[in-house]
């Protein structure tokens, strides 16, 4: 590159398919990997909100409080 670049980036978590809220169809993904852990193929490392290696129900409370969020940007 000629020049520096920067980008702003914005997670908003429990936001699983990336169309900026947290609806029934993240809390559904969540589900999928509800009580699965890292070694699981079917685990969704970006629903484990502490990082223990684990979904459970300490990372469901955070997907179900975030329920309705938009992002409406910087």
């Amino acid at each position: 590159m000629v020049a520096d670049h920067a980008i702003e980036l914005h997670r908003l978590y429990s936001d699983s398919d990336g169309d900026g809220d947290s609806d029934n169809a993240d809390l559904f993904q969540v589900r999928s990997t509800y009580n699965r852990s890292a070694t699981d193929p079917a685990f969704k490392p970006y629903f484990d909100y502490e990082q223990d290696g684990d979904v459970d129900n300490a990372d469901l409370f955070q997907v179900r409080g975030r329920r309705a969020i938009e992002f409406k940007g910087y």
